[in-house]
């Protein structure tokens, strides 16, 4: 088991389908593992963020994260549900 560098969630590097070389970031031979999508994004976003000092994102800054990404979401759907029971009382 591996620690994922954004979240220091152990992740298992033959079960988990997100991972980074890390030559591109001045690391040779080593590859980073990452429990989900969103967690290599962020660190594609900052890698020195989290290579520094052992990095890291405390759980809290990444379910923040989660929490507003269904948010959102869930408003579209919100909104996109209103728009169609505006379309069909308008054309009644």
């Amino acid at each position: 088991m591996v620690r994922d560098p954004v979240c220091r969630m152990e992740v298992d590097p033959a079960k988990t389908a997100y991972s980074e070389e890390g030559s591109e970031f001045g690391r040779e031979g080593l590859t980073y593992y990452f429990c989900s999508p969103m967690c290599r994004s962020m660190f594609l976003e900052n890698p020195r963020k989290y290579l520094e000092a052992g990095g890291g994102v405390p759980m809290g800054e990444v379910n923040l994260r989660v929490r507003r990404m269904w948010g959102m979401a869930l408003a579209l759907v919100l909104a996109l549900m209103l728009v169609g029971v505006f379309l069909v009382s308008r054309s009644r």
